[in-house]
């Protein structure tokens, strides 16, 4: 069999977890005998190398100009360039146009040349047999050999984890996710003790296991998925070298179909933290509920993605935030709450403003969550010094200049912030919202403004919100 040189490449994006579409590539090839080079980045002379087939993998379809320039660089009009991944499944016709290149829609499946008369020979895919006649190269195991020498931002991941699916897809088609265009058939379960035996054999016993599963709820194998996860070695209180062990649905767990008999199951493993998705305000009672069913099952460890920018108001955004806290407060436990800003599958870049929200509003929201690394706090007090007592003060906080949120303590201290309350205040309704109006576009479009002195007063504030 002749070896075939193989070059795997990641955009230079930010990213937090590897991409495993092409570790999986890099599987497939390395099993034929090829050599493969994982790179991350564009470099010309990695590029000018001879290679017999190069795969780009694609993110977030906001990337869209890194990932475009990425594909351009190491695009030489030749059909030896692959591209697929998310960006490619669900942006296809745009990247064509754009490239040239037909780019792969959804998962590698069945993609068995070169395989059938090899794979048979590793004890651990023999297992999966079923599996990877049925699904391909989709069905194989993530070769983790490919990042040993590679600069990369997920290395502590690879080190700590075993990074898998015991699932895939999800038939809920919501309106904010691509996951039905990109997973379009279902898959109940996805054989795990050989992946994980395979793993370990190469690359060593991982502490954790990390799952990429878009709705293991709707698995009709949950049950057995979950048996499997146990006996791995991830029973509930579960240690490798005397340290806690952890599982974790990186997604979130549906809090639709989240009912007691899948808590008393989930209970069985080390599941550590408890994600919830917690998308839509008209879901309040039903995150409620299943939150305090998660205490009494004894999950300590919680924690709720919450989706805005969507359909949903400031208002329905801080009340959301508001539910965890005072549960915390409540019961004594601690929920985090992660803030998720809604880009529409088809952005090409992180500007989209909802109907409900104007472009200062959102800007205010992640500048709070810049000066909280993302989450909203767990301790009640905290959670209202950065939000906010109530819903006017949160009003008052996402309208504030920049340095403002960001730099809350320092500009209390020298009197600005209570300077910008007193002009705040000083305004009529009318002149507020018209003032409010103005600095709805954003950082810097104030400057100049000539209206009366009240509202030129307040907004002399935005004049230097780039100054920290």
């Amino acid at each position: 069999m002749t070896q075939k040189k193989i070059l795997l490449v990641e955009p230079p994006y930010r990213n937090k977890y590897p991409p495993l579409g092409l570790m999986k590539i890099a599987t497939a090839h390395k099993l034929k005998g090829d050599e493969v080079l994982f790179y991350k980045g564009n470099d010309r002379k990695i590029r000018d190398r001879q290679w017999d087939k190069i795969y780009i993998t694609t993110l977030f379809t906001f990337d869209w100009n890194k990932t475009l320039d990425t594909i351009r660089f190491y695009s030489d009009g030749t059909n030896k360039l692959s591209v697929g991944g998310v960006m490619a499944s669900l942006m296809p016709d745009d990247l064509q146009l754009q490239t040239g290149i037909t780019p792969h829609v959804g998962p590698l499946l069945n993609d068995l040349s070169g395989l059938l008369d090899v794979y048979e020979q590793d004890i651990y895919l023999t297992d999966i047999k079923d599996d990877i006649l049925a699904r391909g190269i989709d069905a194989l195991p993530p070769d983790y050999g490919i990042f040993e020498n590679a600069k990369i931002p997920y290395r502590d991941i690879l080190d700590s984890c075993y990074f898998l699916r015991t699932s895939r897809g999800c038939r809920r088609n919501c309106g904010f996710c691509g996951v039905s265009k990109m997973e379009p058939e279902f898959v109940n379960k996805i054989p795990l003790t050989p992946l994980v035996n395979y793993i370990l054999s190469r690359w060593g016993e991982k502490q954790n296991l990390l799952l990429l599963d878009d709705n293991v709820l709707m698995s009709a194998d949950f049950d057995s998925i979950i048996d499997e996860i146990r006996d791995l070695g991830f029973q509930a209180g579960a240690k490798l070298k005397r340290k806690k062990r952890f599982v974790d649905f990186n997604q979130g767990l549906d809090i639709r179909m989240l009912n007691k008999k899948h808590f008393r199951k989930l209970s069985t493993i080390e599941l550590r933290p408890l994600r919830l998705a917690f998308d839509d305000y008209k879901l309040r009672d039903t995150y409620k509920k299943k939150v305090l069913w998660a205490l009494d099952f004894g999950f300590k460890d919680i924690s709720a993605y919450i989706l805005y920018n969507y359909i949903d108001t400031p208002e329905q955004f801080y009340k959301r935030l508001m539910i965890a806290s005072k549960i915390n407060r409540r019961y004594g436990c601690r929920i985090y709450s992660f803030p998720m800003k809604y880009i529409p599958c088809d952005s090409k870049n992180r500007e989209y403003i909802g109907p409900g929200w104007t472009k200062r509003q959102i800007r205010g929201v992640q500048c709070i969550l810049n000066a909280t690394h993302g989450i909203a706090p767990t301790h009640p007090e905290f959670m209202k010094r950065a939000f906010g007592s109530d819903i006017d003060e949160f009003h008052r906080i996402i309208q504030m200049p920049e340095n403002y949120i960001v730099y809350r303590s320092k500009y209390s201290d020298n009197g600005c912030i209570e300077d910008w309350e007193k002009c705040y205040y000083a305004l009529s309704f009318s002149d507020r919202t018209n003032a409010l109006n103005l600095i709805s576009k954003g950082k810097g479009k104030v400057r100049n403004c000539r209206k009366d002195s009240k509202i030129s007063d307040f907004l002399k504030h935005y004049n230097n919100e780039y100054e920290r």
